[in-house]
């Protein structure tokens, strides 16, 4: 239990971590609420109430599937900077 403790408050302390893991995440999110809907076509009410929906899921389905991938990328990187001593 302690090793698992030390691990857990380790990578939430680890400034790199929550940088590319988290933050570069949540730039992707305002990017995708604010920039890239300035050229959102203009419909009549009902269709757009459906589009706005659509809009925002997709957005949500990208940061579902990418948040983890960027955190699993950077642990792949830390281990693998960790095994290169290895071979000497």
């Amino acid at each position: 239990m302690g090793l698992a403790k030390f691990l857990v408050t380790a990578e939430l302390r680890n400034k790199n971590m929550l940088f590319w893991g988290i933050g570069w995440m949540l730039i992707w999110i305002i990017m995708g609420a604010f920039l890239f809907n300035s050229s959102f076509p203009k419909l009549a009410q009902p269709y757009m109430d459906e589009a706005v929906k659509m809009y925002t899921a997709d957005w949500l389905a990208f940061v579902i599937v990418y948040e983890p991938t960027g955190v699993l990328i950077k642990k792949r990187t830390n281990l693998a900077s960790l095994r290169r001593g290895e071979s000497f």
